[in-house]
């Protein structure tokens, strides 16, 4: 017996090895292994034999799913038999061999004769056809007061793109209507598409430094501290480790660093030349350090910039001293409003010894109408889809108009009795 079962052991480890079917012996001895005092009927083992091998020709006999339907998914990886592995997804997403063996289309790059737009792809990968100033309207209308006018303040209508944590609703960018004060959102937002621009302007020379970095160091108390008892709160060194808010190796490669700075509910420019060691203030309404406090932020932010430059750039001497400071000559602002949209413009369009345009007030709200335009319609915009569609929309065609033209119904309720036709012909007479 204990011989037959080694025996039996082996023909069973053979056949799975194999993966052919049994054979009556086989069985037989299988049988006659595990139950030595039944007798085995010949029979009954060849009909078990053909029971058995047809079980196991229709389970090969499936056929394998198509591997390349298959899609990439995020859920936990299972399988569904030997022969079929879903793709695992990589960390930089599909390539292009995946593509080809998954049927995926590749991402279209942005090209400038890309101009034909379709709203059924990615809205973040394809360039805008020009606009008619009616679907300018339209989009306008649409950002600034929401569909049918509902005025959802709350409601998001930029979301910056690989950042979902950042964004701007309906309630910000109405701060670009004429004669209202500028959002800081709305500067960071331009300051990060500046960054990411690829104008020469931006990848040569010169660097946005986004608002929330000086905002967190220049508050009203460190510069009263400072300006009272010279107390001076440096810098995180950790700034710009993730790459988030402040690109290192992009604002040590760039001849200038711009930052924007709101005090005392006024906005102005800072600009630092990384050769000369020169900061230049650009302001629309001030051509002086008017006071003892503008003149301490003055040297606060200079020695700001003086660590900044120490993060970024490790052999850079620093002597806590700060920087000379002299203000540019820039055009004024004709009122007390556009001081945003003025900071905006100088981190657009100044250079050192630059001529820039002066504007009216006309020409400062035709500049805000056109900045919402330019968020909502932003390539780093991936809710921007929303108003291409709205835009681009073909208006259907209504045939059960009123044009009002009116038919006369005859019907038994409506002709006239006989009394009245009785009436009618008398008065004929």
């Amino acid at each position: 017996e204990f011989e037959n079962q080694n025996e039996a052991d082996y023909d069973q480890e053979e056949r799975v090895q194999n993966d052919s079917p049994l054979t009556s012996s086989q069985v037989k001895r299988e049988v006659e292994a595990d139950w030595p005092a039944v007798e085995v009927d010949e029979e009954f083992l060849d009909l078990l034999g053909k029971v058995e091998e047809e079980a196991r020709k229709r389970c090969t006999s499936q056929q394998k799913p198509d591997v390349r339907s298959a899609k990439y998914h995020d859920g936990p990886s299972f399988s569904l038999g030997p022969d079929f592995n879903i793709p695992t997804p990589s960390p930089d997403g599909p390539t292009s061999k995946d593509a080809e063996v998954l049927d995926i289309p590749p991402i279209r790059e942005i090209l400038p004769e890309n101009i034909v737009l379709n709203v059924e792809e990615d809205p973040c990968t394809i360039r805008l056809k020009p606009l008619t100033s009616e679907e300018e309207k339209k989009i306008y209308n649409l950002v600034m007061y929401g569909s049918k006018g509902n005025n959802l303040q709350e409601e998001k209508i930029a979301m910056w793109r690989g950042n979902v944590n950042f964004f701007l609703i309906r309630g910000e960018l109405q701060f670009l209507r004429p004669k209202w004060w500028i959002d800081d959102k709305i500067i960071r937002w331009r300051c990060k598409e500046y960054n990411h621009s690829s104008l020469k302007r931006f990848l040569e020379d010169f660097y946005c430094v986004e608002v929330g970095i000086l905002n967190t160091t220049i508050t009203d108390h460190n510069l009263e501290e400072y300006h009272k008892h010279g107390t001076y709160v440096g810098m995180c060194p950790n700034l710009g480790a993730n790459g988030k808010n402040f690109d290192r190796d992009k604002a040590s490669n760039r001849k200038w660093w711009l930052l924007p700075v709101c005090n005392r509910l006024h906005w102005y420019l800072y600009a630092f030349n990384l050769d000369k060691k020169e900061l230049l203030v650009l302001d629309s309404i001030h051509d002086h350090a008017f006071d003892d406090l503008r003149r301490s932020l003055d040297t606060y932010v200079g020695r700001v910039i003086e660590n900044m430059l120490k993060i970024v750039i490790p052999t850079f001497d620093h002597k806590g001293v700060g920087f000379p400071t002299r203000y540019a000559e820039v055009p004024k602002q004709p009122n007390n409003d556009d001081c945003g949209i003025y900071v905006i413009k100088f981190m657009e369009d100044w250079k050192l010894d630059s001529i820039l345009n002066e504007y009216t007030n006309q020409e400062l709200a035709k500049i805000r109408r056109r900045l919402v335009l330019e968020i909502a319609l932003s390539n780093f915009n991936t809710n921007r889809g929303t108003f291409l569609k709205e835009a681009y929309a073909i208006p259907q065609r209504q045939n059960n108009l009123d044009r009002g033209k009116k038919k006369e119904v005859k019907t038994p309720f409506t002709a006239p009795s006989t009394k009245e036709i009785t009436r009618r012909a008398e008065k004929r007479k």
